[in-house]
Formats: C-alpha cells, structure tokens, sequence
C-alpha cells in the first residue's frame, strides 16, 4: 500500500515533506527547500533548550551523564536495535523469516563474558536482575563489546518460555525532562517525548541454563 499523506499525529508530521506515491519520502523538505520556518521558540533547528526544567538539570544542550544502575548492580549491561526480519512485530513468526536466523529470540554475548561464565554458542540462557528474567538462545559473537549484551527488539511474549519477554527486566526509570512541556517542539504525547521501556544500560547478569 503506498503512503498518501503524512497524517496527523505528531511524529509523522515532525517529517515536514511533500508525499508523492511511488516517489521516495524526503523529511525536512518544507524547511530546507520551501523555506518554511521550524515549529521552535527561535524558528530555526534548535538544540539549546531554555526551558526551566532543562536549565535546572544541566540539559539545555546535549550532555553526557552517568547511568543509573537500573535493574540492580550487575556488570552487563543491555543494548538493542531494530529487527533485522521483521517489521517491528509483523512478521516476527514466520516461518520464511524465522529461517533467515536461528528461528527463536537470542541475544548476542562476547566471546570474552560468555567463556568466563562457561557459556557456548547456542546455550539456552537466563538473563536476570533484581526487577525479573528471561531465557533465550545465547548467540556468541566476536563484535559484541565485553560487558554488553545486544538483543533485537519486537520478538513476541510467546516466544519465550513462560512467556517471559526480554523486556520484563527493564524498570526504566523515567527521566523527569520527559514530562517537560509548554514548547510547540516540546510536550509529551502519546508517541513522542514520553516515558516509554528502554532497553539502554538496564544492568543484568546471565547464567547458562542447565539442560
């Protein structure tokens, strides 16, 4: 089905473009090309940000903070990415698609903490913290980084055993910016600029399930 329009919620109008069926999508083009000021205090594509809130928490620009230890003081720490097979959650189970992988939901360890914990390609393993756990096919791979744990996103509950998802150990904890509003730019809605699961630094450790 080809897109006609941009539609009305907040996130498809953020692309700010012309929609031609069967022409690519361009984002921005109404500011760059047609010249049509930004939806910003300044009119303009704006970083700093001079909301109260955001002056008060040292964050009117982009800033680097420690993390909080979200899920308990483990050493690995999980990351994610966008499915490689499926489209968001469609599609996920199919059969075709399931057979471009290794058919079942895995996260990818390094060489380095899966050998210390005795842990092997293809292991059934359980992730766990002090929010919940999960298990799931463990996937040794030499590009993960020592202490990080890659698992991507959109696999069905159903998909694990217990039906215990992935994200069941991610508590977190919001960030108070995200209730921040009062800016055309700036305020919380249903799809943008709101708490929301993140998978970034939820702190877990993981065990190789015996068989």
């Amino acid at each position: 089905m080809a897109v006609t329009g941009l539609g009305l919620t907040a996130r498809s109008i953020g692309n700010a473009c012309d929609v031609s069926p069967g022409e690519p999508l361009v984002p921005l083009t109404w500011h760059i090309v047609k010249k049509e000021p930004y939806p910003t205090q300044t009119r303009r594509m704006q970083f700093y940000l001079d909301h109260d809130w955001y002056l008060e928490f040292g964050e009117e620009l982009p800033v680097q903070k420690e993390d909080p230890k979200a899920g308990g003081d483990y050493p690995l720490r999980v990351t994610g990415g966008h499915a490689r097979w499926s489209v968001h959650s469609c599609q996920t189970d199919h059969a075709l698609l399931l057979r471009l992988q290794r058919g079942e939901p895995v996260i990818f360890v390094s060489r380095a903490d899966a050998s210390s914990r005795g842990i092997s390609d293809g292991d059934d393993i359980e992730v766990y913290n002090d929010v919940a756990a999960f298990q799931c096919a463990a996937a040794v791979s030499a590009a993960v980084r020592p202490g990080q744990l890659l698992i991507y996103h959109a696999w069905e509950n159903f998909q694990f055993p217990g039906w215990r998802h992935f994200k069941s150990v991610m508590p977190s904890p919001m960030n108070p910016l995200e209730l921040a509003g009062g800016y055309y730019h700036l305020q919380s809605t249903s799809e943008s600029f709101h708490p929301g699961l993140s998978d970034r630094e939820t702190r877990v450790e993981l065990k190789r399930v015996a068989q």
